[in-house]
Parts: C-alpha cells; structure tokens; sequence
C-alpha cells in the first residue's frame, strides 16, 4: 500500500512537470473605445453603486452607454461646481462657488459657497458642510474638520455626521500651540491625530524649531493624549521669515508640515506618515528640504527619510 502511495506520488509529480508554465498577463487594449456620452465635463466622478453612471458639474447624473440624464437636478447658474465627491454610501456630494462675486464690487471678500448632495433616487439637498473625510467601512459616517482661527490656528473644529450629511455634530479643541495638520485613519472613525509645534528654544531672540508634538484622541476629539514630540532634527528661525538679515542663520521660510493620507489597510495597522518640507535661504535661491516620517506603531517609534531636490515635492 506504501509503495502504491509513493508511485502515485511520482506519476503526478511527473505529469506537473511536464506541463508547461503559462504566465498570466493582463489583458491589453490596443485602442480606446469611444462612449455615447459627449458631453464637456471639468468636475466629475463615477457612481460607486453603479459605474456606467457619471455624475457631472451641473449636478445631474448621466448615463454614459446611452448618453442618458438619469436625474433632473440644478445648481444655480450664479454657482460653479469646484469639485464632486462619490461616496460608497451612493451620495454624491457637490461643492459649489459663486464666482461671480470675482466679476463684482465685493472683489476680496469671502466667496459664497453652497454645498450639496444627490443620489440617483434623491433630488439634490443643500447640506450644511462638506465632508472632509468618509469613514470606510461606515460611509454613512462623515467628517468635517478645520483649524482656526486664522490667526492662531491652534483650534481644531471637529464635525461629525452619522446620516451622510443631514445633520451635523460639533466638538472643539484649543491646543497650546500652532496645528500643523490632522488626520483621521479611514478604517476607525473616532480616532484622530494631531500634529502641532514642539518645543522652541530662544539663543539670541531667535526661534529655533526643534521638533513637533503627536497628539491622539479615540473619541472623536473628546479627549486628548500626547503621544510624543518627534524630533525633526531643524535649526532655523520660524521668525522674520521674509528678512534675511543673517544669511549664515537659516530661516524656515515656507515651513510645511503635513499627514500623509495611507490606504485603509496601512492605517488600521498603526501606520501614520508625515512630510515637512522648508526652504532655508529663499532669496539665495536655496533648494527645497522635504523629509519623511513614518512609524508602523501608532507613533512610538518613528523612522526619518530625507529627500533632498530642488523645487520638487517629495512624496
């Protein structure tokens, strides 16, 4: 019985060898297909639940196999579509600016903004605030987040809706310091971080940076912990920026710092990444410094790359 499993063995070894190794390759077009819809578009993105639909700028959804409005939507001729978001949720969400105001006597005011959604079985609807951020697993619940004020930018404003926008739930909170940047991980709504700057020394009246501060919240900006300061190695004044009256002593002039936006699965394993980039010498037309923080821990170990060339963002 033993020496039957054992020849068994070798005929299928045998035949597995002798069959030829075919490579899968991906399927290759040779020339691009043209579709019944014609239509100049500028803003635009397909229907999650269906494909062949493409909503468009005039806030009307399309079908494209057949060049078909399949809604009757309208956004007022005084507004320009400036961008369309489609969710997974099957709402699309509108934001729309009054350009108009450019061509008029209120030239340097805040433009008027007005916000919609849609959804192919629902007129459109004017929303209150845009979605900065879907939850991925709930895209039913909606984030809108900004900092301000504009003076201080220590204030994080955090909106949430939990019903694709209909309504809106408000938490603030001041940090001691400037924002940087936030960021929201796709795969778990209620968590948040927060980079904000560190700690500054002051030889000789001039700030020096030295590193930002990682903050974190798991209930949606209720509650607050440092995680750490991350050391960004950075020596130049963030002060006066515009003089240069030492050329020996950098100047951040420019100084940006910035989350990386990771696919879902990275950030559900404690992946956070972010950029600073800063010309040191901008009028002795120094290059620009970007440099690189990961961490695959959720901010307890940090791991820093330098990309150096000029006048081109690193990413």
């Amino acid at each position: 019985m033993r020496i039957n499993i054992v020849i068994s063995s070798l005929i299928v070894w045998v035949i597995a060898m002798s069959i030829p190794v075919r490579t899968l390759h991906a399927q290759r077009t040779s020339t691009w297909q043209t579709l019944p819809y014609q239509k100049q578009i500028t803003q635009a993105c397909f229907d999650t639940q269906r494909q062949y639909v493409l909503w468009q700028q005039d806030g009307n959804a399309y079908d494209i196999r057949t060049n078909t409005p399949l809604t009757n939507n309208s956004i007022s001729s005084d507004f320009t579509v400036v961008a369309v978001t489609c969710a997974s949720s099957g709402w699309v969400y509108y934001t729309a600016s009054n350009i108009t105001v450019l061509m008029g006597s209120q030239v340097g005011s805040v433009l008027p903004i007005n916000y919609y959604r849609a959804r192919i079985d629902v007129p459109l609807q004017s929303i209150r605030y845009l979605p900065t951020t879907i939850d991925f697993y709930d895209p039913y619940h909606l984030y809108n987040v900004s900092i301000e004020p504009a003076t201080t930018q220590d204030t994080l404003v955090i909106r949430q809706s939990s019903d694709a926008g209909a309504h809106w739930q408000q938490t603030t909170h001041t940090f001691a310091t400037q924002i940087y940047d936030y960021y929201i991980p796709t795969a778990t709504s209620n968590e948040i971080y927060v980079l904000t700057r560190g700690t500054h020394h002051v030889p000789r009246s001039r700030i020096l940076i030295d590193d930002v501060q990682l903050w974190r919240s798991t209930d949606a900006g209720m509650h607050w912990s440092k995680q750490q300061n991350i050391a960004l190695g950075l020596s130049c004044r963030t002060t006066d920026a515009t003089i240069q009256n030492d050329i020996l002593q950098p100047s951040c002039a420019w100084l940006n710092i910035t989350f990386h936006d990771l696919p879902t699965p990275y950030t559900a394993n404690g992946t956070l990444a972010f950029h600073f980039n800063y010309i040191a010498h901008p009028y002795v037309h120094s290059s620009v410094s970007s440099h690189t923080f990961i961490t695959y821990n959720a901010g307890a170990i940090w791991q820093h790359y330098q990309l150096n060339d000029a006048y081109t963002p690193q990413s």
